[in-house]
């Protein structure tokens, strides 16, 4: 079961972006891996096990990210171009030409 585990999250780290997110999956699976070995152990202590993750997991939250942000919120329309500098028209046709582009690649 351990080894199982272990290759899962060598193969998801190289699919995560971040080591944040690899640690996420890395926490995550270990805590059902453990659920699952102590239900081979004994049942109780699956339950027991099984209700602390959850209580911990109402309990506590993931950090909020309170530094700089390069987010903009959009006003309306107007904004937009002016942010891009380009007119919707334009965006929508390059999009247009794009998603053309990747149809024919798999096409």
């Amino acid at each position: 079961m351990l080894s199982l585990l272990g290759v899962y999250l060598v193969t998801k780290m190289y699919q995560s972006s971040t080591w944040e997110l690899w640690c996420s999956f890395l926490f995550q699976y270990s805590k059902l891996t453990f659920i699952f070995v102590f239900f081979m152990i004994d049942k109780r202590m699956s339950i027991y096990y099984a209700l602390l993750c959850f209580i911990l997991w109402l309990t506590l939250s993931h950090p909020k990210y309170t530094g700089y942000s390069k987010i903009i919120v959009a006003q309306s329309k107007d904004h937009i171009e002016k942010v891009i500098g380009k007119s919707m028209d334009e965006l929508i046709k390059a999009a247009q030409r794009q998603q053309k582009a990747t149809t024919n690649q798999k096409g």
